[in-house]
């Protein structure tokens, strides 16, 4: 999911790109259904030069919406095509298609993402920590009987998902909130942060059942 642009002569790129529903083989005997670009897994690598206009058709294959967010590209005077659901446009709908137009304005090694369902988790493996504090147990997939314990950090790897209970130490009581740091709740994934200080404010997450993935 990455492009790079360096420095040449301007030219006009167009490319065309799927999202797709794909199964790979993540190790032997392990397969994860996953979203895909053009089908593959790492995506295409689009390379083109500093000047250049790029032109990107986009066709959701997939059965939920989508977006393509061109994460580090200017889009000077351009912002219809940065790819923010519910801001600068629609998500793609299943079947649907939109073009993407825009003028890669400096050299680096960028990259492109999906920005509808995020907590899909395709981009990035997923680190969740307790600001000031330690948990006492995380019971991994709310099962005491997978129990971690004196963890300041859990992972999640990449296409996986988790379910896990929090414990704050029982000699530090703190009034404990989840915070979901924006981004519309991360599209109302929620994408968190446990806030385990003396005055989270305790009003926050209570009565709610939160899945973390």
């Amino acid at each position: 999911m990455c492009f790079w642009v360096s420095c040449v002569e301007a030219k006009q790129h167009k490319f065309e790109m799927t999202i797709d529903e794909v199964t790979i083989q993540v190790a032997p005997k392990l397969k994860y259904k996953v979203f895909a670009f053009n089908g593959q897994v790492p995506a295409p690598l689009i390379h083109v030069t500093q000047g250049d206009d790029v032109e990107v058709l986009v066709t959701n294959n997939t059965s939920t919406p989508h977006i393509i967010h061109w994460h580090g590209v200017y889009q000077t005077n351009n912002w219809k095509n940065d790819g923010v659901p519910g801001v600068t446009q629609k998500s793609i709908e299943a079947g649907d298609s939109f073009t993407y137009q825009w003028k890669a304005e400096k050299t680096g090694s960028l990259w492109y993402h999906c920005h509808t369902n995020v907590n899909a988790n395709i981009n990035n493996p997923v680190a969740f920590h307790p600001i000031a504090g330690i948990w006492d147990k995380v019971y991994i997939n709310g099962n005491p009987r997978n129990t971690l314990y004196g963890i300041q950090t859990y992972n999640i790897p990449v296409a996986t998902a988790d379910t896990f209970d929090l414990v704050s130490p029982a000699d530090h009581p703190t009034n404990n909130a989840i915070v979901d740091h924006a981004m519309s709740a991360a599209m109302r994934g929620a994408i968190t942060v446990l806030m385990n200080m003396p005055d989270a404010d305790p009003k926050l997450g209570k009565g709610e059942n939160i899945l973390i993935r």
